[in-house]
């Protein structure tokens, strides 16, 4: 459709233009006004206009109205002059001024209405063409910047791609929010600058349910841009939920944003002065896609720091040593107690191979067990000294062959200890070496998991992964604390902690006190991880004196635990999960008892019974 604007005070032009025009050519709706002010007017409150044409008279100076044209960019239109005056300098001087055409109207009618509606349409097709290669051009400037931008803060990113998609569709405010397919949430993570300054929308919640977010979700439910022509009197989309504020809205231009075919966005644009175009959505769409995937870069590069620094974590935290080897004897992880126990170099560490290391006498003794390991595909074990200047360390390393679905091969786990530091805490050999055995064995059973992101330079986790790894994290950072120091009295009552998410914490203890290991004052928070994975929503916790023996006693209301699995829940057995195994250390530690005697169904009964040497009633 072409809107032309046809300023003449000549009566019959302005009937026969409107007559035969829109005869010649449909497509073409004519305007018509009988001066030049008249025109202005027409021009500052309807953009829809896409051409002039004025007849020149001696009431009329073309001339001058396009000059006042030429003096507000925003009412400039492609112009067309006609007149009935045969002076050629007429013709010269709109030339000069650059006007799109001059049409010399003579007493044929027919040939000069036909010509006028192919120049109404040439003029219109080669505005929008410029238009159009200029809006291309911006926008391809923008998106090289974009670009060009990668290493600066994500918010000065954003900023600068909605800023640039208000200009580029003639639009007054914009935002973009980010779309979790998971969750069916909509999270706003931009509004323009205007749209910040002019509304109150910073009073409300940053985050949006798809279901209850009216039309702002539509491109997200519908998997479609979104164009309105008119707001107020729209009545197709509800309007509930709609995070604009206050912002009075004339129109609006809404798109999704979709990566690897899934819907991972979706942004907007309003209050055009014109109505919005296949154009205006074409160039926005293009302009975000390429802010959107900037940001997952940024996501994923911020995820993979905070999962390369937890994996560090977890192999640093425990008081023993880690490798990981690949089938060809690289080293993928290597943690510091064992680069210094081994006195491996930096560079082997990170990037080399064990058989880099044969010279020294222990590496060589491990390297042959690897080997026997790799042979025979079980676990072995191997037993070494080191001598220092102080005194002669007992070390063990337990070799686990571990497979690496990854790369359809396996791998190999090394867990060394020093046996003289294990010994020195209280225990007989038998108790020193099966610490040593529920140790190795829970480091291969929470490391298998995660070896497929060990080592490959920069794959993003699942948010599962993420969870994992951090039970794995608290798992080893309680861990180091078992035996880690003398028995302890400490107040009961202050191991609770009643503030839980997910669980009503009921106590009825009173003022008693536990000489234990420092690692028991953890023993409710394991219990209640393990509540929570089966269910549970309540949990009690009481104390009873019978015979003498000093019993707590925890109960929640979840699932419970099944007849075959009462015996060796709290075995140390590794399979059973990260807090069964703490629970059984701890306890170990502690020189308590441990049995589940609840019903299955009904929930689980733990009972700890305390010997009468190591619980005392009142202050202490």
């Amino acid at each position: 459709m072409y809107c032309a604007l046809v300023v003449s005070d000549i009566p019959s032009i302005l009937k026969n233009v409107q007559k035969h025009i829109t005869q010649i050519n449909p497509e073409i709706l004519v305007m018509v006004t009988r001066t030049g002010e008249s025109a202005l007017e027409e021009l500052e409150k309807d953009h829809s206009i896409d051409v002039v044409i004025c007849e020149h008279s001696p009431t009329i100076n073309a001339f001058k109205l396009y000059n006042e044209m030429c003096k507000k960019p925003s009412l400039l239109k492609p112009f067309i002059l006609t007149t009935e005056d045969p002076d050629v300098r007429n013709a010269v001087r709109a030339f000069d001024d650059r006007m799109d055409y001059f049409i010399y109207r003579t007493r044929i009618r027919t040939d000069f209405y036909f010509e006028l509606a192919q120049k109404i349409v040439l003029t219109c097709e080669r505005r929008r063409s410029a238009d159009s290669r200029q809006v291309n051009q911006h926008r391809m400037n923008a998106v090289s910047h974009l670009v060009d931008m990668r290493g600066h803060p994500f918010n000065e990113i954003l900023d600068y791609a909605l800023e640039t998609s208000i200009e580029i569709t003639g639009s007054e405010i914009g935002y973009v929010a980010a779309y979790n397919a998971s969750t069916r949430k909509l999270t706003m993570i931009a509004w323009s600058r205007k749209a910040l300054r002019d509304s109150n929308i910073l009073s409300q919640p940053t985050e949006y349910d798809l279901d209850s977010a009216g039309l702002w979700g539509e491109p997200i439910r519908t998997n479609q841009s979104i164009i309105i022509d008119d707001y107020e009197a729209d009545n197709v989309y509800v309007k509930t939920g709609l995070p604009m504020g206050h912002i009075p809205l004339k129109n609006l231009l809404m798109i999704p944003i979709h990566r690897n075919g899934i819907p991972v966005a979706t942004a907007g644009v309003a209050n055009k002065s014109g109505k919005y175009t296949e154009e205006d959505e074409v160039q926005f769409r293009l302009l975000i896609n390429s802010l959107i995937s900037i940001y997952h870069e940024k996501l994923v590069q911020e995820d993979n720091l905070r999962n390369e620094n937890l994996l560090k974590e977890i192999l640093e935290t425990p008081s023993y040593g880690i490798i990981l080897l690949g089938k060809d004897h690289r080293i993928k992880a290597c943690n510091r107690y064992a680069t210094d126990v081994l006195s491996i170099p930096p560079a082997v560490s990170q990037t080399g191979y064990l058989t880099d290391l044969l010279d020294h006498p222990a590496v060589k003794s491990i390297f042959k067990t690897v080997e026997n390991a790799y042979k025979d595909g079980t676990s072995k074990d191997v037993y070494f000294l080191i001598e220092s200047e102080k005194r002669t360390q007992n070390y063990v390393a337990t070799v686990d062959v571990v497979p690496d679905n990854r790369h359809g091969s396996n791998g190999c786990l090394i867990t060394l200890f020093n046996s003289n530091d294990l010994s020195e805490k209280g225990g007989s050999s038998k108790d020193t070496m099966d610490k040593m055995k529920i140790l190795s064995g829970s480091i291969a059973n929470v490391i298998e998991p995660i070896l497929e992101h060990i080592g490959t330079g920069g794959n993003m986790l699942s948010e599962e992964d993420v969870e994992h790894l951090k039970s794995v994290y608290d798992f080893a950072r309680y861990q180091r604390r078992i035996s880690s120091r003398s028995p302890e009295w400490q107040r009961l009552d202050r191991m609770v902690d009643k503030d839980v998410e997910g669980l009503t914490v009921l106590t009825d203890i009173g003022p008693v006190n536990i000489l234990a290991d420092e690692s028991f004052r953890h023993i409710f928070t394991f219990l209640m991880n393990y509540s929570k994975k089966l269910g549970a929503t309540e949990v009690k916790i009481k104390v009873k004196i019978c015979n003498g023996k000093f019993t707590i006693v925890y109960s929640d209301n979840g699932q419970g635990v099944s007849r075959s699995l009462k015996m060796l829940m709290f075995s140390g057995r590794t399979n059973l999960g990260l807090w069964t195994l703490l629970i059984s250390q701890v306890i170990r530690a502690c020189g308590f008892r441990i049995e589940e005697n609840g019903v299955f169904g009904e929930g689980m009964n733990v009972e700890i019974e305390i010997p009468s040497s190591s619980y005392s009633i009142g202050d202490l």
